[in-house]
Order: C-alpha cells, then structure tokens, then sequence
C-alpha cells in the first residue's frame, strides 16, 4: 500500500499501539481518534516518530492513551512535516510545549487541550 494517500479509522475500539507505518510514502492524512490507542509517541523508536514522509499534513489522534513528555525531539520531528493539522488532544501528554511549535508557517490547527 505504499500508495495510500489516507487513513481514516477513528471512533473504533481499536487497542495497542500504532503499527509501523514507514513504507506509506504518500500518506497525507492519519486519523485515529477516539480509539484506545497506547504507547510513547515522544519516544524517538516509536512508528510515528519514524514515519518517513514529507506528505503528512492532518494527524488526528484525540481521545486515545498516548503518553510521554512534549519535548523537541517530538515537536520538531512532527512540525518539520508541513503539518496543517496536530490534534493530540484529551491523551496523557506532559511537560511544557516548547515555543518552536508556533514557528511553524504551515500548521493552522493545534489541540493539545485535556492532558
């Protein structure tokens, strides 16, 4: 599937955590909100943080029970993406959001409310 350009599979009962995802090239939009998704997303091993693609503009992963501290290395790997859209809210993020992410020129929406 290294075509796929979308992934919408939000309001499920989905469990675990995000399966590696480097090969989708293309993707441009990944939404998986309101699952029961799990796991470091600031850890730098983790699929996300590897995810090797410069077309990823929407991530819509609210509601779930992502964890781990906002810090540069995860804000930075994310904004470098030409991101429109970081919904990360109502997870169970920490720490302080470093004023880097308000220097991107590409991002309109950010929610980060409920952690």
């Amino acid at each position: 599937l290294p075509q796929l350009q979308e992934i919408s599979l939000g309001e499920n009962q989905f469990t675990g955590t995000i399966p590696e995802l480097t090969q989708l090239t293309k993707l441009g939009s990944l939404r998986l909100q309101d699952n029961l998704l799990t796991g470091d997303l600031v850890d730098s091993k983790s699929s996300l943080s590897r995810l090797s693609t410069d077309t990823l503009v929407e991530l819509q992963l609210e509601d779930n029970g992502f964890q781990g501290r906002m810090g540069s290395f995860f804000l930075e790997n994310l904004l470098k993406r030409n991101l429109t859209i970081l919904d990360l809210s109502d997870n169970e993020f920490s720490g302080k959001v470093s004023l880097e992410v308000f220097e991107s020129e590409s991002l309109m929406v950010l929610d980060l409310h409920g952690n």
